[in-house]
């Protein structure tokens, strides 16, 4: 089994089967790509927060048949203080919308993210912090 860790943001989620969620996460590494959180509906799961959309972490993944499977999250940042300005939180999830409507599954956008904000439209929300922690590293 193919096992890698990917940084990246929770673009959506949605209910899969009982107590799972499939998650589509835009990363640097793979483009967007499509995880199951297994038993984070249950009330004691561990992962619930990474369900969760503007979730932004290094994401744990191992290669399963027509997904990725999300074995364990690190929280980088929860983008929380998005929820007090409506203005911005309509921005923002505007930009996660485009990035899951733009981005092709599993084709890797090294600069993709720096494209996307290039316009100076989303420069007061998260997009700078992801910048920032992208380009302190190599792409590949």
């Amino acid at each position: 089994m193919e096992e890698l860790t990917v940084t990246g943001i929770v673009l959506s989620s949605m209910p899969y089967k009982d107590k799972d969620k499939l998650i589509h996460i835009f990363s640097v590494e793979l483009g967007v790509v499509t995880g199951i959180l297994k038993g984070v509906s249950a009330p004691t799961s561990k992962l619930k927060f990474a369900s969760q959309p503007f979730c932004f972490g290094k994401f744990d993944l191992v290669k399963a048949k027509d997904f990725y499977v999300v074995k364990g999250v690190d929280l980088v940042d929860t983008f929380f203080d998005l929820t007090s300005d409506y203005e911005s939180y309509k921005l923002c999830s505007l930009m996660l919308e485009i990035c899951k409507v733009v981005m092709k599954p599993n084709i890797i956008f090294c600069d993709s993210l720096t494209a996307i904000t290039s316009n100076g439209m989303c420069n007061h929300c998260f997009w700078p912090t992801i910048i920032s922690i992208k380009s302190s590293e190599s792409c590949f």
